[in-house]
């Protein structure tokens, strides 16, 4: 048991010190990305690319697929998120603290194959944060939160939104 924990934490050690050799954030940097979150009406995934205009400041779009089952309906959701981020705060080499602003458009579909059959062309916008953690020199993970306002009131104008990324450097 012991000699698991002394191996992982040398591996952990090992990749902290090899990462902090490669700065994470730098100019002209790009990720892709998968993410996996969940939204007031179910769960979503998503891919995302996002490139380094600076050392702290990344334009990104992001494509989604959210689907559920509020209110015993079905819900389901595609969408493009344009917009960036921005790394205030970095936490020493290898953590960063990321304020987040998309502008945000979905079509959204709702039924409960009886009475409800709802179409929406839907947009407004997200803002919130995220914690990103740079492993190594070429993957990245990160826990985000996002608040959504939309335009349309059909299925409500604020959504939240929290989810897990994992990115890799190209």
């Amino acid at each position: 048991m012991y000699k698991r924990i002394i191996t992982i934490s040398l591996s952990l050690l090992s990749l902290n010190a090899f990462s902090q050799l490669n700065l994470p954030k730098v100019q002209d940097q790009q990720t892709i990305g998968l993410t996996y979150f969940k939204t007031d009406l179910g769960l979503g995934a998503g891919m995302e690319y996002h490139y380094y205009t600076m050392d702290n400041l990344a334009l990104g779009a992001r494509l989604n697929y959210d689907w559920g089952r509020p209110y015993q309906a079905y819900y389901k959701s595609f969408g493009i998120d344009l917009g960036g981020s921005y790394a205030p705060l970095p936490i020493g080499d290898n953590f960063f603290i990321n304020v987040k602003l998309y502008g945000s458009i979905a079509s959204q579909k709702i039924s409960d194959k009886a009475e409800i059959n709802k179409n929406v062309f839907n947009y407004g916008g997200k803002g919130g944060g995220s914690i990103e953690y740079y492993m190594n020199s070429g993957t990245v993970v990160e826990l985000y939160g996002l608040q959504g306002f939309f335009a349309k009131k059909d299925l409500g104008q604020k959504m939240y939104e929290i989810g897990f990324t994992f990115k890799l450097i190209l």
